[in-house]
């Protein structure tokens, strides 16, 4: 059958027409009988020619072939590969290329149709990489490769190419997956096609380095084939040239792995020097056929370029780039070896020189189509351009000498192309040229200041900015780039040049290399920047063409330069004399040009007088000489010279700082500030100097900078000239430059003024010093008067806008100078802000809450956004800063303008809805107003009307979440009352429109209002809290009693969130009202703290006013008054309680706020009596008896409320069956009376509910799940709010008991917290959002227990003790399971806890944040139960602590949650109370410090079960993250983190001398990085098998076993002497972690390599333990030569990568090895070179002793 069908097929293969009937290629049936042949007998015989069938099937599979018959055929070519591989080997060359031609066919038109969009093309493409697999391989084993090459380079490649240009088109996207494995599939073809090993020798023959191909390579070699056949090339030229570039990457990556096979067979270890000689041959030989193509276009008339050949020059270049990036990456081009003659050298030099010919034409050519082209044209040109400058960037990275003498000329070639592109009305291509040219003028000066010729290009770049602006010159260029007429406006032209010149990059990277400058060559810089600087004066004097595009380059890009490079320049006290010197010979070459416009009146009066002309030829122009433009030019010239001098003179100041002083004394008077450097009594011979002018440098006399803006204000600040913002940002400068001097000389003038007598010519003296200080105060005041009118510019804009702030600037200087002035001026605001006025102060800090708030209000244009984002970010960070705050007038002022800025918006809003009240009072909580106010709002519905509405209250929003960051020195009392009534005002507007449904009519979200509220109550906290220096002062008191004490404010605060939860809200609007209530409970916490604070602090005086009713004096009355405002505080709590209306099933979700009222107000009354002394007992007593019924009211509450919640309503009716409804509500009230004398009337008073919440405690385990849910939230904050609650009342209640007395321990309370917390722990994954927020109410109850277990009964102490342990430690480690990575011991909890590299994906960052918190709050607890218990209590925690480590539960024996890893090398596994138990034991350790005693026998055991750990878990991917899909959990702690956990737990207790170690603990000890690190080459296997390597775990991992081994050496020495073995063995393998990362491929280790600072960090670690050796050398002093041999090994390549050590991490190591060298005797260091022998290692000894007695060692004197 076989026989039959198969000739069938071959037949049917053969015919070229597809038009018949029945074709049995195309035929199901066929392919269906061969495949059952096949599976018969697999044996049978295949045809070589099977191949024309399937090559047919490929040709048709995407039009006439079905899914079903694609299946057979897959399947059965499948079968035929598999049963015999070489089935198709002995298949001609021809055959094979014929098939390969389809085959890549059909891969090129599955991803030409934009993917697999159409059916079953998924499938075609998995066959076809088959396919070419097999291809591939039969390529591979060809018995003569020769045969192949010609057919395969004729026939194969064109279609290969174009597919390989595809494929790396569709890297990214849905199909990137099969077009990775396609392209992986072709180049295995073009691979073994091409570049088969019998080729290879063959290419290293063919030499050619002569860019035109001029010099034949060798003849008759078959490998030139390769080469000539792209000069043939006709159709899809453009697309084969692209892919061309491919090619040599391919050559690389086949010759790089033969090399390495050759290496592996040879074990060579010495690679020959000229390596790379044949491979650069071979790169210009792939280079020939490119450049002849770029050769004879750059030879090709403008006139004749189509757009045809710009795509093929396009792809040419991008072939061009490919080659040169490999030349780069693989270090083909080595300039030591190159030939005497530099042939490597010129042949780049020439290749570049073509690249930029070429960029002539494209120019050229669209110069010429820039107004009649189109856009697709423009494109291409972009595209082609874009190539040219990564080209350049290219050879630049290779060679920077191929750019030769051509900066200027690269430089021209950028500015000509940013002109041009922007004629594209293509804003993404124009985006794209520019940010290429952008990257080419960085990686420049990068470059050049890396090989510390920063010079070079700099002054290059201002050379080409001079000559560039003569290309707009109706004459024509002057520079030898041809530069044609661009038909750019002036405008266009300079926006080309300002968006490269003045871009961040670039400024950056300037900036950098002059920073980076060598000190010594300072000085040069700025001699060659005079020089330049007289050229542009001179460049400016020769021509007047254009005279005004030349004048506003000069002041707006080249005064920017030269400013730029002299602000960054980095003085030293080494250079500040050769920088003083060589900036004033800068000053003396502009002085002639400076001074005539600096003169004042009567100078130049005189000057013109005399016949006197000093002035250069430009100033000359300038004054008037010719018909000049005066506005324009003028304007830029000031500009220039301006800035020049700020700079200037910034420079020489720093330079004075660092001066020698005498040096710095003559330098300052020539600077004309002597006063600068003299101090003191010397302050008396410079009293003259006092109020030299700003240009004294200049000229002397001269106009004084007011004078000069004063004479300037007309041009400052008219709309018509264009440089206005330029000139005020240059007058900006200088006069802050100014208002510093003044600053300092004015307190100068005041010491003068005290230290002088009132006689004589001292008398005189001290008044013309005074004079001269009056003449400053003037200049300050008008100085800052200056900087004030353009805030007052910012205002304006401000108010013309309706208060809102959108920067819409007629150019883009003005929104520039904006974001520019307003960054200095709020930097600055401590050198101006002590002059300005109040009314230029107003205006400021008006202007900086308008932009605090400004991202909360409004939307504008994307680059509006911009301008306001950064203005923004700069008023944040000034009132983030101490600037403001620590001068009171400017704190005044500033909390004045808020004030007034929020009862603006708040009047606003209260005019617009016609309602009339006071706002400086309080508010009127009378409903009658309330209901008036919602119903005007009603009555506006219409958008447009209620928009003023909306930006009021976005303005008040925004201010008061401004409040919130202001620190507590700000407020005062006037303040904090103006603020809390305006505050209390928005509250009530806001929350009654909630509760009327008027939000739609704010165009307000109902989450909106009541975020506004939310803002309320967090300025109301944070108001009160802020307040603790004022409120306790008896004068300020009544001020804040009139607020808070006021009961209608205080049932405000309780019902308006009730009134607001009872509406239907969502999950977000909970969330808020939460927050709120949160922000209210702190409120009344706070105000529980002052008014009894203030009472109770006149204790005796207060009992006795009580006692007696004496309330004379006003001291006392005020003592009165603070009791009542408390008192009042309880209650209204008291009264809001019974008021309170319950549904009749028990719902009391709605209660949450009055519960959390509650509890702020006990710990507020808490931490007060906490405070009064211990020996007040008495005071404490009154306090209770005063409040003990209220107390007991709230405990009655508290209890109810549990109880409804534990019960859920169920038994309500059946207890108490006479309960009143009323609209289905119960009044709580009644309801409590009745419950208490129902629930509560046996003797033990509690008895009943203990045992209820007991029996709840076990059978309400399903409630208590579903709080750790979403679904609960109410249910959520309620429990929290009770239990801190009953934390508070348990408190109260221990500290009023006598200290012979003990309390009455909760019982049921605490076995329902027990019970919460089990749940908790037993639940897999992460809870719910709010889970951990309200169990730390749970734990701040049992946290207060714990405090005071020790009182109660010894035995039932001992019961509840457990149990809290028990708990504790489950959460715990259920803490460290959600933690993985991220679990540390509580050493490092003021850290940061956010540095894992891969953080799990179920939790979002609140989430993390929260479990830290709640972590912590589980260790402060535990170690309550700890410190304040007694030893036999402690005892029973380290039993738990013990049961933990073995993994056995209490009551089990035989069950242990320690589990060893798999064989193959996984990591072992421990459950969460294994975990828990080590942190545990490090808590017990940290808190019983100096009290071991009690664990000295169980220390031994202890220490034992942290070895079983570390060894039943450790593993090689303990340091790795696995890939784990975000739906899965894993409920046991990582394994990782509990082994990192134990070493950190060993090393604590290695180092304390109380805690008793056995010997073989001790060694144990040392052989645990041993352990840890053996498996470390095995991590890169792990890598490619789905796992992750936590860089940042291995590094903790590996400093904590270096500082295990160093505390072992320091504590433990007598135990270590008989284990230096261990010692070595753990040195040696820690040591080996920081070898280099072995590039060659003959080496057989995967050794895992650290980045290069990580490497660095470790052996700053590793380090100390070699210097440990050192401090302990009476025992190692013999064995430090073999620690010194193992170093000297792995440094010289010799460990198991073979790689040796980097210089960087050798320079961490250095210090440690001498250490080691220091004690090593002359006989071991004999020995040691004796056995290392000759080679690198003896070479590496004789350095180290070397650079040891240079750098290290002592020789007895100092």
């Amino acid at each position: 059958m076989s026989n039959w069908i198969q000739p069938v097929l071959i037949s049917s293969g053969n015919k070229k027409s597809s038009n018949e009937l029945f074709d049995p290629c195309l035929d199901t049936r066929s392919w269906v009988v061969l495949k059952f042949c096949l599976e018969k007998k697999p044996s049978i015989s295949i045809s070589p020619n099977l191949l024309r069938p399937i090559a047919r099937v490929s040709r048709h599979a995407l039009v006439r072939c079905s899914d079903g018959l694609l299946e057979q055929f897959f399947e059965c070519v499948s079968l035929v590969i598999t049963s015999n591989s070489r089935a198709f080997y002995n298949a001609g060359v021809d055959l094979w290329i014929n098939c390969a031609i389809d085959v890549s066919n059909l891969v090129y038109k599955v991803f030409s149709k934009e993917g697999f969009g159409f059916p079953g093309g998924k499938s075609r493409l998995e066959f076809a990489i088959f396919l070419l697999e097999h291809f591939a391989t039969f390529l591979r084993f060809y018995p003569n490769p020769k045969n192949v090459f010609r057919v395969f380079v004729d026939r194969l490649l064109d279609p290969l190419l174009e597919l390989l240009v595809l494929l790396h088109s569709q890297d990214s996207g849905e199909n990137a997956e099969g077009a990775k494995r396609s392209l992986k599939a072709v180049e295995g073809v073009l691979s073994n096609g091409l570049f088969h090993p019998a080729h290879t020798t063959g290419f290293f023959n063919v030499k050619n380095l002569d860019p035109l191909g001029r010099e034949g390579g060798v003849k008759g070699s078959y490998h030139n084939h390769l080469f000539h056949r792209f000069s043939g090339i006709k159709e899809n030229k453009a697309v084969v040239l692209s892919g061309f570039g491919y090619l040599f990457r391919l050559f690389l990556d086949r010759t790089k792995t033969q090399k390495g096979a050759k290496h592996k067979e040879e074990a060579s270890e010495d690679e020959p020097k000229e390596t790379k000689k044949p491979f650069f041959e071979v790169f210009a030989q792939f280079m020939q056929p490119l450049l002849l193509e770029c050769k004879a276009f750059s030879n090709t008339k403008v006139a004749d370029l189509e757009e045809i050949k710009l795509v093929e020059m396009h792809c040419m270049l991008k072939s061009i780039n490919e080659i040169i990036m490999c030349v780069n990456q693989e270090n083909i081009y080595v300039p030591t070896e190159d030939t005497v003659e530099g042939s490597h050298f010129n042949y780049l030099k020439e290749v570049h020189e073509i690249i930029v010919s070429i960029a002539d034409v494209i120019y050229l050519f669209w110069v010429s189509k820039s107004q009649s082209g189109g856009e697709s044209m423009k494109k291409i040109l972009a595209l082609v351009s874009k190539e040219i400058f990564v080209a350049v960037g290219n050879f630049l990275e290779i060679e920077y000498r191929t750019l030769g003498d051509q900066i200027v000329d690269v430089w021209l070639i950028m500015f000509a192309f940013m002109a041009i592109n922007f004629c594209s009305e293509d804003t993404r291509t124009r985006s794209l040229l520019i940010k290429e040219i952008l990257s080419l003028g960085t990686q420049i000066i990068n470059v050049f200041g890396e090989l510390r010729q920063v010079a070079n290009p700099l002054f290059a770049l201002l050379q080409a900015v001079r000559l560039h602006a003569e290309s707009h010159n109706s004459l024509g260029p002057t520079s030898s780039f041809p530069v044609g007429p661009l038909h750019l406006s002036s405008r266009d032209f300079l926006s080309s040049l300002t968006t490269m010149l003045c871009s961040t990059s670039l400024r950056l990277s300037i900036s950098n290399s002059v920073r980076s400058m060598p000190e010594r060559q300072a000085g040069s810089f700025i001699e060659e920047l005079k020089v330049d600087l007289v050229g542009t004066l001179k460049w400016m004097a020769d021509s007047i063409l254009d005279f005004d595009l030349k004048a506003e380059i000069l002041g707006k890009i080249l005064s920017e330069l030269y400013s730029l490079l002299l602000n960054s320049f980095t003085v030293t006290s080494s250079n500040s004399t050769l920088v003083g010197n060589s900036v004033e010979k800068l000053i003396g070459e502009i002085r002639p040009s400076f001074s005539p416009m600096l003169e004042n009146k009567q100078e130049k009066e005189n000057r013109n007088q005399n016949g006197n002309k000093n002035e250069t030829v430009f100033i000359f122009c300038l004054l008037g000489g010719n018909s000049i433009p005066w506005r324009a030019a003028i304007s830029w010239a000031m500009v220039f010279f301006f800035r020049l001098y700020a700079a200037c003179r910034s420079l020489y100041r720093q330079s004075i700082c660092l001066m020698p002083p005498d040096q710095a004394k003559k330098s300052s008077e020539l600077f004309g500030s002597a006063i600068a450097t003299n101090f003191g009594t010397e302050w008396r011979k410079y009293s003259t100097s006092i109020n030299l002018g700003y240009f004294s440098w200049i000229s002397d006399p001269s106009i004084s900078l007011l004078d000069l803006i004063q004479n300037l204000s007309d041009t400052l600040f008219s709309e018509i000239n264009l440089g206005r913002f330029s000139l005020t940002y240059s007058l900006v400068i200088m006069a802050f430059q100014r208002l510093h001097d003044l600053n300092r000389e004015i307190q100068v003038s005041e010491v003068l003024q005290k230290e002088q007598d009132y006689s004589g010519r001292d008398k005189k003296q001290r008044k013309k010093i005074k004079e001269k200080a009056c003449d400053l105060e003037v200049e300050v005041a008008g100085l800052t008067d200056f900087l004030i009118r353009n805030v007052i510019t910012f205002e304006n804009k401000l108010n013309s806008s309706g208060n809102m702030l959108i920067l819409r600037s007629c150019s883009s200087d003005e929104s520039s100078f904006m974001v520019e002035f307003w960054g200095i001026l709020c930097r600055n605001i401590d050198i101006w802000g002590l002059y300005a006025s109040k009314r230029g102060l107003r205006r400021f800090f008006s202007c900086l809450l308008y932009y605090c708030i400004s991202n909360e209000r409004g939307n504008g244009e994307k680059e509006v956004i911009g301008n306001r984002d950064v203005l923004c970010a700069i008023s944040l960070e000034l009132l983030g800063s101490l600037l403001i705050y620590d001068e009171p007038v400017l704190a005044n002022n500033l909390m004045s303008r808020f004030c007034h800025l929020l009862k603006g918006s708040l009047t606003t809003v209260m005019n617009y809805l016609a309602v009339d009240v006071d706002l400086e009072c309080l508010p009127d909580w009378s409903e009658t107003n309330l209901v008036f106010c919602s119903t005007n709002i009603k009555e506006k519905t219409d958008e447009k009307s209620v928009s003023p509405l909306t930006d009021e209250l976005r303005n008040c929003e925004g201010l008061l979440n401004l409040l919130r960051n202001m620190p507590a020195v700000i407020f005062n009392a006037k303040t904090s009352c103006r603020l809390t009534n305006y505050i209390l005002h928005l509250e009530r507007l806001v929350a009654w429109n909630i509760l009327n449904n008027c939000g739609d009519s704010f165009a307000y979200k109902p989450s909106d209002l009541l975020r506004i509220f939310l803002s309320c109550r967090r300025a109301l906290r944070h108001i009160i809290t802020s307040s603790d220096d004022w409120c306790l002062q008896s004068k300020l008191f009544l001020k804040v009693s009139k607020i808070f004490g006021n009961r209608s404010t205080l049932e405000w605060l309780l019902n308006s969130l009730q009134r607001i939860s009872r509406e239907k809200s969502s999950q977000n609007l909970k969330e808020l009202l939460f927050y709120s209530s949160d922000h209210t409970s702190h409120i009344f916490l706070k105000c529980a703290e002052i008014f009894f604070s203030f009472s109770l602090s006149k204790g005796e005086k207060l009992i006795s006013l009580y006692s007696n009713d004496e309330t004379n004096g006003r001291e006392s009355s005020k003592v009165c008054l603070a009791w009542r405002c408390a008192e009042s505080l309880a209650q209204t709590i008291d009264s809001q309680i019974k008021m309170l209306q319950i549904t009749k099933r028990g719902g009391i979700d709605s209660c949450f706020n009055i519960i959390s009222c509650l509890q702020g107000f006990l710990w507020g009354l808490v931490s007060t009596l906490q405070e009064v002394n211990r020996n007040s007992f008495d005071l404490k007593l009154w306090c209770w008896s005063k409040l003990e019924g209220s107390i007991g009211s709230f405990e009655n509450f508290v209890d109810i409320c549990l109880y409804l919640m534990l019960s859920e309503g169920e038994t309500l009716w059946n207890d108490l069956p006479d309960l009143r409804v009323k609209n289905d509500m119960v009044n709580f009230g009644a309801f409590m009376r009745k419950w208490v004398k129902t629930k509560k009337q046996d003797e033990t008073f509690s008895l009943p509910f203990s045992q209820f919440c007991e029996r709840a405690s076990l059978e309400r385990v399903s409630l208590f799940k579903r709080l750790f849910t979403d679904e609960t939230l109410e249910m959520q904050f309620t429990i929290r709010e009770l239990f801190v609650a009953s934390g508070a009342i348990f408190k109260l209640r221990c500290m009023m008991v006598p200290p012979s007395g003990n309390p009455t321990i909760p019982m049921g309370k605490v076995s329902i917290a027990n019970a919460v917390l089990h749940v908790m722990a037993d639940s897999r994954g992460w809870p719910g959002k709010f889970s951990f927020t309200w169990i730390e109410g749970v734990l701040q109850f049992l946290e207060v227990v714990a405090g005071h277990v020790n009182k109660f009964d010894h035995d039932f102490s001992k019961e509840v003790y457990s149990q809290l342990i028990s708990s504790h430690l489950g959460v715990l480690g259920k803490c460290i399971s959600l933690e993985r990575k991220r679990a540390k011991l509580s050493i490092h909890d003021t850290g940061s806890n956010t540095k894992c590299l891969n953080p799990i994906e179920e939790a979002d960052q609140d989430m993390i944040n929260g479990l830290t918190r709640f972590k912590s709050r589980v260790r402060i607890s535990l170690k309550k139960l700890i410190r304040d218990n007694t030893r036999s209590m402690v005892m029973i925690l380290v039993q738990a602590v013990e049961r933990a480590l073995v993994g056995v539960e209490k009551g089990f024996r035989a069950v242990c949650d320690v589990y060893i890893g798999s064989t193959e090398g996984g990591c072992g596994n421990a459950s969460p109370s294994v975990a828990a138990g080590v942190d545990c034991l490090y808590l017990v350790l940290e808190s019983l410090s100096g009290k071991e005693r009690a664990l000295k026998k169980t220390i031994p055991s202890l220490v034992g079960c942290l070895f079983n750990i570390i060894l039943h878990l450790e593993g090689p991917n303990m340091v790795c993250s696995p890939k784990v899909p975000s739906n899965e959990t894993n409920s046991n702690p990582d394994a990782g983190a509990v082994v990192l956990m134990c070493v950190e737990v060993l090393t604590t207790v290695i180092g304390r001398h109380s805690c008793p170690m056995d010997a073989c603990h001790v060694s144990q000890c040392l052989h645990v990085p041993t352990t840890l690190f053996r498996n470390l080459t095995r991590i890169k296997e792990l890598s490619k098998n789905g796992f992750t390597i936590d860089r940042q775990y291995l590094i903790d991992l590996y400093a904590a076993c270096c500082k295990l081994i160093c505390a072992t050496l320091k504590h433990r020495i007598r135990e270590v002497r008989p284990c230096v073995a261990l010692l070595e063995d753990s040195t040696t393998a820690l040591l080996t972690c920081l070898e280099s990362d072995n590039d060659n491929m003959s080496c057989k280790s995967t050794q895992f390599a650290w980045e290069m600072q990580e490497a660095i960090k470790c052996a700053s670690f590793f380090r100390r333990i070699y210097e440990e050796i050192r401090q302990q050398k009476d025992v190692l002093a013999n064995n430090s030569f073999y620690f010194l041999a193992t170093y000297i090994s792995v440094y010289s390549g010799y460990g198991p990568s073979q790689a040796g050590i980097k210089r960087e991490v050798d320079e961490a190591l250095r210090p440690g090895v001498y250490s080691l060298i220091d004690i090593c005797t002359q006989s071991d260091l004999q020995q040691l070179h004796t056995v290392l022998g000759e080679g690198p290692c003896r070479n590496t000894l004789a350095s180290l002793l070397h650079d040891y007695k240079i750098h290290f060692q002592y020789e007895g004197k100092i």
